[in-house]
């Protein structure tokens, strides 16, 4: 594995990583494709104990696939790790790490030295670290590429696609002063060019 620079990592813990075949990494991913209620970066997550998934959850409060929301840690550009506050899907209650540990709770499930493996994302943050360690969780999986595959521009790319296939940008230029109708043309052109790049013919 090359050196990580990861946003937090705790005193005396650290990640273990499995192939992306890994059956309870593949297990992990299919959490994250029916529980993550957040449509813009889903995480899934299981807890295994003894050999056997005890807990799933995906991050978004288990809400499963939603319609995407305007978010504004994305909008704000907000840096990893940060702006949890300005949204309530993304806000760490709602990460994946305390929702698995939720469910256990729930199910009645002892977590200590259970083990976990989550699957969207390539670092935790503080507060899951620490319900984490609280919970008694041994070891934390992810893909071994997850630093790569997992990242922002990666997930978003993915998560992101437009729907719309083509786009017509009109205005008028007719009867401006000559100054407006330049920064108006370039601001259309702007736009076309914003269109093209999303794949808008």
């Amino acid at each position: 594995m090359p050196a990580i620079e990861y946003p937090y990592l705790p005193e005396g813990r650290t990640f273990k990583y499995v192939p992306n075949d890994h059956p309870f990494m593949q297990e992990a991913r299919r959490a994250r494709e029916t529980l993550s209620g957040d449509p813009l970066f889903p995480v899934g997550i299981v807890m295994v104990k003894d050999g056997e998934i005890v807990a799933r959850a995906g991050n978004g409060f288990n809400r499963g696939r939603q319609v995407p929301h305007v978010c504004p840690r994305i909008v704000l550009e907000c840096p990893s790790g940060t702006g949890y506050e300005l949204c309530d899907v993304h806000d760490p209650p709602g990460h994946s790490e305390p929702m698995v540990v939720q469910a256990a709770k729930e199910a009645a499930i002892d977590a200590n030295g259970s083990d976990v493996y989550m699957y969207g994302h390539w670092w935790a943050c503080e507060p899951c670290w620490q319900t984490l360690i609280d919970t008694g969780i041994r070891d934390f999986y992810l893909v071994d590429d997850a630093h790569e595959r997992f990242s922002r521009d990666q997930v978003y790319a993915e998560t992101l696609k437009p729907t719309v296939k083509s786009a017509y940008i009109s205005g008028g230029l007719t009867n401006l002063p000559e100054d407006r109708r330049d920064n108006h043309k370039a601001f259309y052109e702007q736009l076309g060019a914003a269109c093209e790049e999303m794949g808008c013919a």
